[in-house]
């Protein structure tokens, strides 16, 4: 089936075939930067989050020991989850920054 002047196939970024999400411009790169670092922050928080619950569980079970090793490096590895979700838009703005 041919597809009429105007029509789309729906395989835009983010699916839904409107034509605000093509990234055929800076702006529309920056635009999907900006989507990636939402989701990422979002991800990597609540990633974040249950490993802290995780790591807190470990160390009230662990009676000491490795348990505790393991639980200390659960939560280095939540703080940097943080760290990254924390950095991801200012990586949106330094490559902004370059495209302009």
């Amino acid at each position: 089936m041919a597809l009429a002047e105007g029509e789309s196939t729906g395989s835009g970024v983010g699916g839904g075939g409107s034509t605000g999400s093509r990234i055929d411009s800076p702006e529309g790169v920056i635009t999907a930067l900006q989507k990636i670092a939402d989701w990422m922050l979002t991800v990597f928080m609540v990633l974040a989050v249950i490993f802290i619950l995780l790591a807190a569980f470990k160390y009230l079970t662990s009676k000491g020991g490795d348990g505790v090793k393991d639980a200390h490096k659960m939560i280095l590895y939540a703080v940097v989850a943080v760290a990254v979700a924390i950095l991801a838009p200012g990586i949106v703005n330094l490559v902004e920054a370059f495209l302009k």
